[in-house]
């Protein structure tokens, strides 16, 4: 036999004289065997496959996307997840997708790197340090895990039901490990894509890990025994023992400071202050986290302390739980749904609880057709869905009131964006937003989408959610409600949610309109309210009296009117032409009561300092006969006196929207 065949088959397996090759050793010889094969680098000389390999049968997976290397794309999307923290809600993310119910982290400080056989490389020794675990209760498909292998790819874009769109939330563990490693079912994947812990494993430049099946390959759990340890008893995990994992969990080695000294993808090592800084950071940037997703309600965050002599020996950090008070909807409201939720936060000896009234509900007319268009261009975006959440706080006789300022109105996209609305309620909506979730599309196309889901989808919800509160508030489950507090104000709203301020008042003022106005005690729609303005309401004289004319003389309730609905009212001025202005510039004919009226009236006109001694901003016209209205005029107002009245006797009381100018 020729010298090139004789080491060509050491390479497999020990050769003996007179005897046949023995193709590949069982896992029970391996060992035994280690001593008389062939040195590893004189078998890749040859270009003989290890015999570490034969037994994996890893499958490399590929790289996707540009055509710069695996290694230049992951430093580039990590510098737009400028924070570690994102990984935690990338993690949900994928938790949320796959259908879990709960996301549990732990952060493993144990070290286990003394041992230097059963691994699947000798560079896999610096991945058995401290490390962030993540599970989810739920197995990933099929599609799931090869989407997760494919770095940078749109794989879940146009998916119902899938919040993840870009392929890049995963890439997020790469700010704190070189070679994180997915366990779901009886699949193990493994991430190297510098190449330098499985380097004898991944044939060639670009490919990012392997991927390896424990159902076909069981003999790879003796083998590299070793290699699993780190896994036992973590959150249920049996590894090395065979046997399906039911879940998925992550494994990130934190990076060591000589992995971050040769890392081509961030040089950034996490030592005992960083990983302390990243449990500690845990609850104060994911508090709003779980808000509005369908499917996981818990999270949490785990300690293994180094001295632990167990996977079981965990403290606990912090928890977070959504629970489902109160369901407002109904089975014809799917895919909508509207609740009272609790947010339960748990740090330490603490304990907070949050409620909400969250409401979610499909966009319809301009958003919709939009929506079809795009679809049939071969563009879908996500479904015209739009959400709102209402502070409440529950009373001590199982009531519920309005919990004002205390937080401010916060952007979502199923989850939590670092943006604000300036409006007084949290918004979600399925927008267009920037692959690193830290902003909204603002041009284009993109842009205009959000802008119509603001000025469409999100005034439904909104309106939707204050017509649940109006029903409580009428069955006496809601105390201390006016009903304008989570109306907004167009002054302090950022843009572009304005527009969500324009599509709520024109929604406001439809012919259609919700019965959202009140005096305290009972509702109507926009046209079936009078109005005073606050400067009247609060006159010291005045006030009492107008309120107590108005409510004896009109036969709908008198509202006060906050600043924001001064500015709807204030629209006839700006649109004379809508339909509803007449409705707003209504005189009523105000002939009883002029004992109470008079005096008060001509006493105001006298005060220089009284409210109602501007004429130009609260009488800003005032009928002079049955049924006509007098124009603004430029010129100021003749001084009225008890004595000599300017105001002929068939004078009629101003009101509508000209006592708001």
């Amino acid at each position: 036999m020729p010298c090139w065949a004789i080491l060509r088959s050491w390479s497999w397996g020990r050769w003996c004289p007179g005897s046949p090759l023995t193709s590949c050793p069982t896992a029970a010889s391996l060992g035994r065997e280690q001593s008389q094969l062939l040195p590893s680098s004189i078998a890749t000389f040859l270009g003989t496959e290890l015999l570490s390999t034969r037994v994996l049968g890893p499958e490399p997976f590929t790289a996707c996307g540009p055509s710069e290397s695996i290694t230049l794309r992951l430093r580039n999307i990590l510098r737009e997840y400028g924070e570690e923290t994102d990984l935690f809600t990338e993690m949900v993310q994928n938790a949320e997708d796959a259908g879990a119910t709960v996301c549990r982290f732990l952060l493993d400080l144990r070290c286990c790197r003394k041992a230097t056989s059963g691994l699947l490389d000798p560079g896999m020794v610096a991945c058995h340090g401290p490390a962030l675990w993540a599970y989810n209760n739920a197995l990933f498909t099929e599609d799931d895990l090869r989407n997760i292998t494919r770095v940078g790819a749109a794989t879940k874009e146009g998916q119902a039901g899938q919040i993840g769109r870009f392929g890049l939330g995963f890439c997020s563990v790469y700010r704190v490990t070189d070679v994180p490693a997915v366990l779901s079912g009886e699949t193990l994947l493994i991430f190297d894509p510098n190449g330098t812990h499985l380097g004898k494993h991944i044939p060639r430049a670009g490919c990012p890990g392997i991927r390896l099946d424990f159902s076909s390959r069981p003999r790879i759990l003796r083998a590299f025994a070793e290699q699993f340890w780190p896994y036992h008893g973590i959150f249920g995990c049996r590894l090395p023992k065979p046997g399906p994992f039911p879940g998925s969990l992550f494994r990130l080695p934190f990076r060591t400071e000589e992995e971050a000294v040769t890392s081509q993808i961030c040089s950034e090592a996490f030592g005992k202050e960083r990983i302390q800084s990243l449990g500690t950071s845990f609850l104060g940037s994911n508090r709003l986290l779980l808000l509005f997703l369908r499917r996981v309600r818990e999270m949490s965050l785990e300690m293994l302390p180094d001295t632990a002599t167990s996977a079981e020996d965990t403290m606990p950090l912090a928890t977070l739980r959504r629970k489902e008070i109160r369901d407002l909807g109904t089975p014809e409201d799917a895919p909508s749904w509207a609740a009272i939720e609790q947010l339960t936060a748990c740090e330490e000896a603490s304990k907070t609880m949050w409620h909400y009234l969250v409401l979610v509900c499909h966009g319809d007319g301009e958003v919709l057709e939009l929506f079809r268009k795009n679809t049939q261009a071969g563009h879908p975006p996500p479904p015209p869905m739009a959400g709102v959440a209402l502070p409440l706080a529950p009373t001590a006789d199982g009531k519920w009131v309005p919990r004002l300022g205390a937080e401010e109105g916060q952007v979502f996209c199923h989850l939590p964006m670092p943006v604000t609305s300036g409006l007084p309620i949290h918004v979600h909506g399925s927008f267009s937003i920037l692959s690193n979730r830290k902003g909204l599309w603002d041009t284009g196309e993109r842009g205009e989408w959000n802008r119509m889901l603001l000025r469409n989808a999100v005034p439904i919800a909104w309106l939707q959610a204050l017509n649940h509160l109006r029903s409580m508030h009428e069955a006496g489950e809601l105390e201390n409600y006016e009903y304008h507090i989570f109306w907004p104000d167009a002054n302090t709203a950022h843009y572009p949610f304005t527009e969500a301020v324009t599509g709520f008042y024109q929604a406001v003022a439809s012919r259609n309109g919700l019965r959202l106005f009140s005096d305290g005690r009972s509702w109507c729609s926009l046209q079936d309210a009078r109005f005073l303005h606050q400067a009247v309401v609060r006159h010291p004289e005045l006030g009492a009296v107008a309120k107590r004319v108005f409510a004896a003389t009109l036969p709908h309730p008198l509202k006060i009117t906050p600043p924001g609905v001064r500015w709807l009212l204030q629209w006839p001025k700006r649109s004379p032409s809508s339909w509803w202005a007449p409705t707003l510039c209504q005189s009523w004919l105000w002939l009883r009561n002029c004992h109470l009226r008079l005096p008060h009236i001509f006493t105001s006109f006298q005060s220089s300092t009284s409210p109602t001694s501007n004429s130009g901003s609260v009488w800003g016209c005032v009928t002079h006969s049955p049924g006509m209205i007098m124009p603004e005029s430029s010129a100021p107002w003749q001084r009225c006196t008890l004595e000599s009245p300017c105001l002929p006797r068939s004078w009629l009381w101003p009101c509508g929207w000209c006592l708001l100018a």
